[in-house]
C-alpha cells in the first residue's frame, strides 16, 4: 500500500503539473487513504498537494478542509518546513 500510495503522489505531482488538477485530485485522494491509515509523514504532503489542486479547481471550501488538516498534521508532527508550506496554502485559499 505505501509503494502505491507514493506512485499516487507521483502522478497527482505530474498531472498537476500539467494542469489537469481533477485528475490529481483525484490520485491525491487515492494516495491519502492508506497513508493515513499507517499515520504516515506523507499524509501531509498529499493533503497539502490535494489543497492546491483543488484551489486551482476554484473548490475552495475543499482546499480550506486539507489546508486545515495538512497544517494539524505538520504541528503534530513537528514538521516546521511542511507546516509553513501548508500556512502559505491557507493563506492563498484565504486570498481567493
Amino acid at each position: 500500500p505505501l509503494l502505491r500510495a507514493r506512485l499516487q503522489l507521483a502522478l497527482g505531482a505530474d498531472q498537476a503539473a500539467a494542469g489537469d488538477h481533477a485528475a490529481a485530485v483525484a490520485s491525491y485522494s487515492a494516495a491519502l487513504a492508506p497513508l493515513e491509515a499507517q499515520g504516515h509523514g506523507l499524509a501531509t504532503q498529499a493533503l497539502l498537494s490535494r489543497a492546491t489542486s483543488r484551489r486551482q479547481l476554484g473548490e475552495l471550501e475543499a482546499a480550506a478542509i486539507d489546508a486545515g488538516r495538512a497544517v494539524a498534521l505538520a504541528r503534530s508532527g513537528a514538521d516546521p518546513e511542511t507546516l509553513i508550506a501548508a500556512q502559505v496554502e491557507t493563506a492563498r485559499i484565504a486570498l481567493r
